[in-house]
């Protein structure tokens, strides 16, 4: 990969008709990109391509020379290198490297698209009322089961606890 691989022919602009500023903008442009591939966040690649930590913001900005398209093409690079670099653990992984749950979390953030997936739950329109009628028969039953069948007021003892508590109540 060469740093002319960022560069903005791909867009139909033909960079030898630029002038002299023009054509040093995209130079600086596709230096950045190529750092920014290999390194993938924005202040090392600016320290590779001799770039102010601002000037990548404004070319964002102003979407200078398809700035952005050429941005997300070095982004996806850097990314596949991450992804590469999973699979190459994968296939040879190594006893107690402690950087495997980094990678995936890097992975995570540059491809959110593709390494992030939530499950997706499908419900239908009265699913939300069915689930909680569900919820309400199911409570009842359970009351119902911890109650017992029959009441014998002969013996105090098998008066639920709560029919207790409402006669201290009425007693007070």
């Amino acid at each position: 990969m060469k740093a002319q691989d960022f560069g903005v022919e791909q867009f139909g602009v033909n960079a030898l008709e630029c002038n002299a500023r023009e054509k040093n903008i995209i130079n600086r442009q596709n230096a950045f990109l190529f750092a920014y591939a290999q390194v993938g966040t924005a202040l090392e690649a600016c320290k590779l391509s001799g770039v102010n930590i601002s000037t990548p913001y404004r070319w964002n900005r102003n979407d200078s020379f398809f700035y952005r398209e050429r941005l997300a093409i070095a982004h996806a690079v850097f990314s596949e290198t991450i992804e590469s670099l999973i699979y190459q653990r994968i296939k040879n992984p190594k006893a107690n490297l402690g950087t495997d749950s980094l990678i995936w979390r890097a992975i995570q953030s540059l491809n959110p698209q593709k390494f992030n997936q939530q499950p997706v739950i499908v419900m239908e329109e009265n699913a939300s009322k069915d689930l909680l009628a569900e919820i309400k028969r199911q409570a009842l039953e359970a009351k119902a089961a911890a109650l017992p069948a029959t009441i014998n007021e002969d013996s105090p003892e098998e008066i639920p606890e709560a029919q207790k508590l409402l006669d201290r109540g009425r007693n007070s």
